[in-house]
């Protein structure tokens, strides 16, 4: 892109943006046409003017975007071992790489490990994600749909506890159905019900 085509795309992003309830800052693809360094702007600009971001991100994207200031940073476990933000997955380390990514400038750190339920830490603590076990039809999409349950309740007005249980139960159901994303509101909130949050840090 050209620097005016960059500037232009920031331009829209931002007042669409600060419109907007919450702002998901998502991955920029395999083949990232999009400066990291824009979402490290984009972070801190909604940011410093009370819009809620949640940012879904990996690698470099993910490094700039928490320097810019994350109130919602969603990672996979997998994402952060091949970041070189975590050594390995057992609780310890996953509780001390959710205090780095903390102390680096999100808020609150969201962390999904497959069949290991989901991790997410505040500052009021660290908690475990408890929820049914189910037989995986299509792992793909889980974590997209994790990422837009929290944004949503976020939007709402709800709280990051609510959005948690409402984003997994809408990765648990994702992962029962072939389409990506096609869970219905009403049976991912009443999963949600179900959906147990423990502190454990």
């Amino acid at each position: 892109m050209t620097r005016h085509e960059v500037d232009d795309l920031y331009g829209a992003t931002l007042v669409e943006g600060l419109d907007a309830g919450v702002c998901v800052l998502a991955g920029p693809g395999e083949a990232p046409v999009i400066s990291a360094a824009i979402y490290e702007r984009l972070a801190h600009d909604l940011g410093v003017n009370g819009r809620p971001v949640v940012a879904d991100l990996s690698g470099e994207h993910l490094r700039r975007a928490i320097a810019g200031g994350i109130p919602v940073l969603k990672v996979s476990a997998e994402q952060l071992e091949d970041d070189g933000w975590l050594a390995t997955d057992t609780d310890d380390a996953i509780v001390e790489c959710a205090a780095r990514l903390r102390d680096a400038g999100a808020d609150t750190v969201v962390i999904t490990r497959a069949e290991r339920g989901v991790v997410v830490a505040t500052g009021q603590g660290v908690s475990n994600v408890h929820s049914p076990r189910v037989q995986v039809v299509e792992p793909r999409g889980a974590g997209d749909s994790l990422t837009a349950g929290v944004a949503a309740t976020l939007a709402q007005g709800g709280s990051i506890a609510d959005g948690v249980r409402m984003g997994t139960a809408a990765g648990v159901l994702n992962v029962t159905r072939r389409g990506l994303g096609t869970g219905g509101r009403r049976e991912i909130e009443d999963l949600a019900k179900s959906i147990d949050v423990r502190r454990i840090a």
